[in-house]
């Protein structure tokens, strides 16, 4: 399996950005650990069954508590890719069926997962106002008036004054800035 997945993401990586790769490489390096040394022929639907369900128990390695399960949109990305890489294969003839293909996250995990997350209402105008008085004399002022607007961090890390119309009252967003490991990607 490891060799057919860098096989399929070095192939693949030619029509993709290099965020969308780096991205892949991390949700397949949660595959290889378990699968990675299995056979590509002979990997079954119950292996990648009993990945899944390791994933959603234990599968997490870094980020929050290493051991804890991943979340069920971590689950189904990797399941996705991995999907698409075994559909590869069977075209190329590697394999005769994508055992990955009805391998999906139960409803029950996803459901549970909504129920035990917590809504973290929006500010209401008292608090906005109080935190624009807070920053105000803070050198990042304009930065946080931009957050407050609903732009992302990585929008407004690479705004410029061109991007601004103060005469029309617009504000465009043309380029973000993405973190890829220690890399800054623009």
């Amino acid at each position: 399996m490891d060799e057919w997945l860098d096989e399929w993401l070095a192939r693949k990586a030619e029509d993709l950005e290099e965020s969308t790769v780096y991205s892949y490489t991390t949700t397949l390096a949660r595959l290889r650990g378990i699968l990675g040394h299995i056979r590509l022929q002979d990997l079954a639907e119950d292996d990648v069954e009993e990945w899944m369900k390791w994933a959603l128990r234990e599968g997490r390695v870094r980020g929050g508590k290493a051991g804890t399960g991943l979340g069920v949109a971590s689950v189904e990305m990797s399941l996705a890719r991995l999907e698409e890489a075994l559909g590869r294969a069977v075209a190329r003839r590697l394999v005769e069926v994508n055992v990955a293909r009805e391998v999906k996250v139960p409803r029950n995990h996803r459901k549970a997962e909504r129920r035990a997350k917590t809504v973290i209402p929006p500010w209401n105008l008292q608090e906005v106002r109080a935190f624009v008085d807070a920053v105000m004399d803070d050198r990042l002022y304009a930065a946080f008036l931009r957050s407050l607007m609903g732009l992302r961090p990585a929008e407004i890390c690479v705004m410029r004054w061109a991007d601004v119309d103060l005469g029309g009252a617009t504000l465009t967003v043309h380029r973000t800035r993405t973190l890829m490991g220690n890399k800054v990607v623009v």
